[in-house]
């Protein structure tokens, strides 16, 4: 089905199904996830909980296309890692952003140090705004 072009922070879906391998894990389903609200999806193993939260972040249901979804796996080797750290990690266009902005900053402070080429410096600084605005426009 794909992704909806409305710019809502709800999630609401009407008569959808899901199967895997043939088997009927949701048939003709409605769902509504307000914004803002706390869920807790709970059911058996193999009814389709997880299935559906994938659906969901890999829009292949009516999501609206503006939303960021981050979908982190069930279980998580032990470790002495934050339940945020582990999220934070899941967005890995952010984890790349943000080693961007490492690297060309660490050149930029290497090359004010030493003779390089203006226009390569200048370059490295307007690729750094663009990493600054799309970390910005991310929330990061």
């Amino acid at each position: 089905e794909g992704a909806s072009e409305t710019n809502s922070g709800d999630i609401s879906l009407q008569g959808f199904s899901i199967s895997v391998a043939g088997k009927v894990l949701l048939e003709n389903a409605d769902l509504k996830i307000a914004a803002g609200r706390r869920y807790g999806f709970v059911g058996p193993n193999g009814q389709g909980k997880s299935t559906l939260l994938m659906h969901i972040a890999h829009k292949k249901l009516a999501v609206p296309r503006n939303l960021d979804i981050l979908l982190v796996e069930q279980e998580v080797e032990g470790s002495n890692t934050t339940p945020l750290e582990i999220v934070l990690a899941a967005d890995t266009e952010r984890v790349s952003l943000l080693k961007r902005k490492d690297e060309l900053e660490a050149l930029l402070e290497a090359e004010g140090a030493a003779a390089g080429s203006e226009a390569d410096a200048m370059e490295r600084h307007e690729e750094l705004e663009e990493v600054y605005r799309r970390l910005s426009a991310r929330g990061s």
